[in-house]
């Protein structure tokens, strides 16, 4: 990217933006994001790159009242979004007394895993839920753990582009070739 555009494009952790843009969001979150566009000629670009994320998390745009384009982007309700729609779709009941604090869905996707320990490996996921997910893995994990995992997301943007979940967080249990995480961080991107 040109340096000169780093001027009239600025990225913004939702927490981190100025007031006035999180003003316009009010249902933004902490580890949402912000973006605030100048300039006229940067639209399109902007618009094009930013709202292709709509199929896998919510992304709003508004016009600044100063001048500009301001987008939102919460890709923390990603997950959110895809097990409300798997829920929706499903004719099954869930357990009236689930321990966990969010229902999980089962949903398959190829992943990859590394942990603090630099164990790495690749597995499927069993089941997620906006706060965590199982996975299996080709050795035993230490509970506890901090792990990074590489998702294949199953929900694809315009033009059949793959979408990758990249989540950080800590193994709240370990079994035999199978492990559950709870989610600590969480982003999309594009796979390289």
């Amino acid at each position: 990217m040109d340096p000169g555009l780093h001027s009239h494009i600025r990225l913004w952790p939702f927490r981190d933006a100025p007031s006035d843009l999180r003003a316009l969001f009010p249902k933004g979150r902490d580890n949402d994001w912000v973006v605030h566009v100048q300039e006229p000629e940067l639209f399109a670009v902007a618009r094009h790159s930013l709202l292709r994320w709509r199929p896998v998390f919510p992304v709003s745009e508004v016009p600044h009242p100063t001048g500009g384009l301001v987008y939102w982007g919460a890709e923390t309700r990603g997950m959110e979004t895809m097990v409300d729609s798997i829920r929706q779709q499903a004719a099954t009941a869930f357990v009236e007394h689930e321990r966990r604090r969010a229902h999980r869905v089962p949903v398959d996707c190829p992943i990859r895993y590394v942990t603090a320990a630099q164990v790495a490996g690749v597995g499927h996921t069993i089941d997620l839920s906006a706060n965590g997910i199982s996975f299996t893995t080709e050795v035993h994990l230490a509970a506890e753990e901090q792990v990074t995992l590489h998702i294949a997301w199953p929900i694809r943007l315009e033009g059949d582009v793959p979408v990758e979940l990249r989540a950080l967080g800590r193994l709240v249990r370990a079994e035999d070739m199978k492990a559950a995480m709870e989610f600590g961080t969480v982003s999309f991107s594009i796979p390289s």
